[in-house]
């Protein structure tokens, strides 16, 4: 006898599938159509070589006085402009310094212009950016993307040239010019001369020129292949920026919109980060190398070689590959990044000012009134920015928020009243620190907020809502604090490639400068390939390279943490608190692909438990906490010294150091391994439980990680409280907040509202990790995990107070003693 099945939840499984897999695709397409779009349009830009940016109907005109300033006369075109019968809209951008003309269809922008010609010649202005302000460069300007572009091309004629020449035999050129041309381009002394002469764009093409014959010619065609693997990298970033201010152009730039312009002698100058560092000593060393060697063996060849030796490159492509990889990233997550040289400031920033505005909620604009109860004065994302700049290591210090004590006691510094912006950045600056800043601009860009935001060494401007566009900072955050917490996990990534490149240009320096020493290439064996004197280097460029991508790739995929809500529920009635709330009901069940894909992991997870894969999981695990014991200090000077041995014939002790070193981590990783085990098993054993209400009578005990703002839950005597919550009913209810507060005698609550009362007599809340000494209660779960205000609490326990008194002066001292 069959059974009957009843084929309806997997029909209706099925339909929502491919419905939502039809949605998924249509919005695919937009997207992809949208993206092809506007790449199309930063080509067209690019190669035209006009002086003026077109996106579509879109175009922005920069005109230019001789003497003075040129927009009461720009305007006068814009107006004498309107009139055409192509133009829809038309205005002087003052910030941008560009007239913004929109004209009917995409055909009719080349008519446009032309007539914007004819006009603003006839009122004395010509065509062209001001050339004095070289740093105040259109967002959408291609200069960049012609430049990397070329330099692709010259490293492809390069590596083409190399690779023909040894298949013709033909005899190459001198190692002394590829020293010479590599000892120059690495040289961050020469690179400043030659952006003084050509600028920016300039430099990188005369150098990738030079680069690329000299390379070319001396038949080495791997350095110029590593040179454009970053390159296409960084032509990604270009392309993708430029498209970013595509997509956001109508957000931005507006007419009704303030706009303000670069500033003028304010930014200050940048700092010599440690990739430039390192450049400047390495080429000091080079030089000496190839002096000792050409007194040892009077051979200009081996000094030659000396110099290629101690090249910086690693410790420039790791910082290079993941500037340009996190740039990509971040256009595509629609953060304008004006300049991508500040943005490299970031490696080095150790403060962060914040202006109290950047950290308040935006308010309902007309027409969006709120249900009248209290707003939430915090933005959502406030506790996660200071926290990741927590986790960054930076001395944060906000600007005003008298009104935000909640928020900026966890701060290490609050400005005084009186100071403005700018005074607490140069205050700092003075104290050698690098400073970022972050404010969010009033509607009419006035104030010493908006002077005070691009003294900063970075400057990122939250641009949501309609605040004013100040087109000097470096970074342009339309999605607010979100945007700024992707950017301060960002440093912490930079700092350890930064880290790991200098030790990789250091370990193949070495192991170059040990073959140049030793004469010749390294011995052959049977079945290996013979190294060539400069072979470390690249292998440690191409590491470095690989490492950035890396380290870039885990910010983008980093998953923001979920928005904490400011709302004081001790001064709301418990009607109010649920009307804020709302309630949250049971768990829905996902459907369509979201149901598809929750059964697949749920499928994969169980046949990852399988007793069969015990091995396999166990396997994975004790290499994961190996490779963790091998990210240690002396792990590169160990594996150097390994290769070193090596290249010298020493293979025994080779294997030795290699041996005893992976002995080591073994051990350590395994005992390791049992450690986490054996704490995680005691987690699981005291994992708090919690009765989450669902209906008016029903109650199902959950686990309380899964309990959300919103979910109601019972309280009874002996229980621990699973998160921060609003009482909504009691019957004598009493809880010993010892833990929390310190006080030692059980608390009585009561429902009632307590506004401006501290957490010790806030009557009607109930926190996370106290206990419940009688009574019962219902109530509101307002407040999870690291949100409630024991995890806040761990926070702040957690921070490391800034130095003060005798401890200061000492450290002081010893800066001065010991520079």
């Amino acid at each position: 006898m069959f059974t009957r099945f009843d084929a309806a939840p997997l029909v209706g499984a099925v339909a929502g599938a491919a419905a939502g897999a039809a949605r998924s695709t249509a919005r695919t397409v937009t997207s992809v159509y949208g993206s092809t779009r506007r790449v199309r349009n930063v080509a067209r830009n690019a190669l035209t070589g006009g002086q003026h940016w077109t996106a579509g109907q879109r175009v922005h005109v920069a005109l230019r006085r001789a003497e003075g300033e040129a927009g009461p006369l720009a305007r006068k075109v814009a107006w004498e402009l309107l009139e055409h019968p192509d133009v829809v809209t038309a205005y002087w951008d003052e910030g941008l310094s560009r007239l913004v003309i929109t004209a009917v269809e995409d055909a009719a922008t080349d008519r446009v212009t032309e007539r914007a010609a004819e006009l603003a010649a006839r009122f004395g202005l010509s065509e062209g950016a001001d050339p004095v302000a070289q740093e105040a460069t259109h967002p959408g300007d291609p200069g960049e993307v012609r430049a990397t572009a070329a330099a692709i091309l010259l490293d492809a004629a390069g590596a083409a040239g190399a690779l023909t020449g040894r298949s013709l035999v033909l005899p190459p050129t001198s190692r002394v010019v590829t020293a010479t041309v590599t000892l120059l381009r690495e040289n961050p002394r020469f690179r400043a001369l030659l952006q003084q002469r050509f600028g920016r764009s300039g430099t990188e093409i005369v150098l990738a020129a030079a680069n690329a014959a000299a390379h070319g010619a001396g038949q080495t065609p791997l350095a110029l292949v590593l040179d454009g693997v970053l390159r296409g990298a960084q032509l990604t970033e270009a392309v993708s920026r430029a498209a970013a201010f595509d997509a956001l152009h109508d957000d931005l730039v507006l007419e009704r919109r303030t706009s303000l312009p670069y500033p003028a002698d304010t930014r200050p100058p940048l700092r010599v980060t440690p990739a430039q560092e390192y450049a400047s000593h390495a080429s000091t060393g080079s030089l000496a190398g190839a002096a000792a060697a050409l007194l040892v063996t009077h051979d200009a060849t081996d000094a030659a070689e000396a110099v290629l030796a101690g090249s910086p490159k690693a410790a420039r492509y790791g910082p290079a590959a993941f500037n340009a990889t996190l740039g990509t990233f971040l256009a595509h997550s629609r953060i304008l990044v004006r300049s991508g040289e500040r943005l490299r400031q970031l490696e080095i920033a150790d403060a962060l000012v914040l202006h109290a505005d950047a950290l308040r909620s935006r308010r309902p604009t007309a027409g969006h009134d709120s249900d009248g109860l209290p707003d939430d004065p915090v933005d959502p994302f406030a506790e996660a920015v200071l926290d990741a700049a927590r986790r960054a290591g930076l001395h944060v210090v906000i600007v005003g928020g008298s009104d935000l004590k909640d928020i900026t006691r966890l701060a290490d510094e609050v400005a005084p009243s009186g100071k403005t912006l700018t005074e607490v950045v140069r205050a700092l600056q003075d104290d050698a620190h690098v400073v970022v800043t972050v404010a969010r601009l009033s509607e009419s860009g006035e104030g010493h907020v908006a002077a005070g935001l691009p003294a900063g060494d970075v400057a990122i401007a939250l641009t949501d809502g309609r605040t004013a566009v100040s087109w000097g900072a470096d970074v342009l955050a339309p999605g607010g604090l979100a945007d700024v917490w992707r950017l301060l996990t960002a440093i912490p990534a930079a700092r350890r490639v930064g880290r790991r490149s200098q030790t990789l240009a250091r370990a193949g320096a070495a192991l170059s400068g040990l073959l140049v020493a030793r004469g010749g290439q390294a011995p052959r064996r049977p079945g290996l390939w013979a190294l060539t004197r400069h072979a470390p280097v690249n292998i440690a460029a191409a590491n470095a390279l690989l490492a950035g991508w890396l380290e870039a790739t885990r910010v983008a995929r980093a998953t923001p943490p979920p928005p904490r809500l400011h709302i004081p529920w001790h001064a709301l009635e418990p009607e109010e608190a649920r009307d804020r709330l709302g309630p949250t009901g049971p768990d829905e069940e996902p459907r369509g692909i979201a149901l598809l894909a929750d059964r697949s992991r749920q499928q994969a997870a169980h046949l990852a438990r399988h007793p069969l894969l015990t091995p396999a999981r166990w396997t994975w695990q004790a290499t994961g906490a190996v490779r963790r014991e091998l990210d240690d200090p002396l792990t590169p000077v160990l594996a150097t010294g390994a290769v070193a041995s090596a290249l010298l014939g020493s293979l025994i002790d080779a294997l030795l150091v290699v041996g005893a070193m992976d002995l080591n981590a073994v051990t350590g990783g395994l005992q390791r391994l049992r450690a986490e085990q054996a704490l995680a098993r005691l987690a699981a054993r005291q994992q708090p439980k919690a009765r989450r209400r669902e209906g008016r009578t029903r109650t199902v005990t959950v686990d309380a990680a899964r309990l959300r703002p919103g979910d109601e839950i019972t309280l009874g005597a002996g229980d621990v409280v699973p998160a921060d919550a609003r009482l909504l009913d009691i019957e004598g209810l009493e809880v010993d907040e010892s833990a929390l507060t310190g006080e030692s005698l059980p608390v009585t609550k009561a429902p009632d509202a307590t506004p401006g009362a501290p957490v010790a007599q806030r009557a009607g809340m109930v926190f996370e990790g106290t206990t419940v000494v009688a009574g019962n209660a219902t109530a509101l779960v307002v407040a999870t995990g690291e949100q409630t205000e024991a995890g806040r609490a761990v926070t702040l326990a957690a921070r490391t107070p800034p130095p003060a008194g005798v401890q200061a002066r000492l450290q002081e001292l010893t800066r001065k003693a010991l520079p």
